[in-house]
């Protein structure tokens, strides 16, 4: 007599091993026709960013880095203040045509991509006037910015020729600027 449930039969070894074999080559495709190429598409450009490491900073020399309560005048919004923050940049490197400025302040951001023939009613190099075209600083050069509003720390990140945006920032913080300074004056203009 047959015990009930003791005839039960395992897979044989010989197809174990077969089956083990057909799943690891269709991991293994699936790796090479999506993973691979996804990895390899992410990391391309990379070392263009590389290159520009330390070629793009806010130049604290200037006298340009802060900002200042803008005098009243007399546009019917009395009591309002009004701010203006300066800083300049400084780029070493050809293959930079531009950069990305996050400005922020108690949390709040703003933030421009400055290239050379491209405008913003919010920001202005330091001798223009707002909605005028930026000129972008040539390889050892230094422009000033201008913006509107009060902000307490920059940063800026390259855009290079092929459009890229690096994640390589230089970042600090923007202080009051100093009583009497001539900075105050140039800021304030327009």
């Amino acid at each position: 007599m047959k015990e009930r449930g003791s005839d039960k039969r395992g897979v044989s070894p010989v197809i174990a091993t077969v089956l083990l074999l057909v799943l690891t080559l269709v991991a293994v495709s699936i790796l090479s026709v999506f993973v691979i190429p996804f990895v390899k598409n992410s990391l391309s450009g990379g070392e263009d960013c590389v290159k520009t490491l330390g070629d793009i900073s806010i130049n604290e020399e200037t006298g340009y880095l802060c900002y200042v309560e803008k005098p009243e005048t007399g546009t019917g919004n009395e009591g309002e203040i009004e701010y203006r923050t300066g800083f300049s940049v400084r780029i070493d490197n050809e293959n930079i045509v531009g950069f990305k400025v996050n400005l922020i302040y108690e949390g709040s951001s703003k933030s421009f991509q400055v290239e050379s023939g491209k405008n913003d009613s919010n920001l202005r190099m330091l001798d223009k006037n707002f909605g005028q075209s930026f000129e972008v600083p040539t390889s050892g050069g230094t422009r000033t910015y201008v913006t509107k509003g009060r902000f307490s720390s920059v940063e800026i990140v390259p855009v290079l020729e092929n459009g890229r945006i690096c994640d390589n920032r230089d970042e600090i913080q923007i202080p009051q600027c100093l009583a009497n300074s001539p900075s105050i004056e140039a800021i304030n203009r327009y």
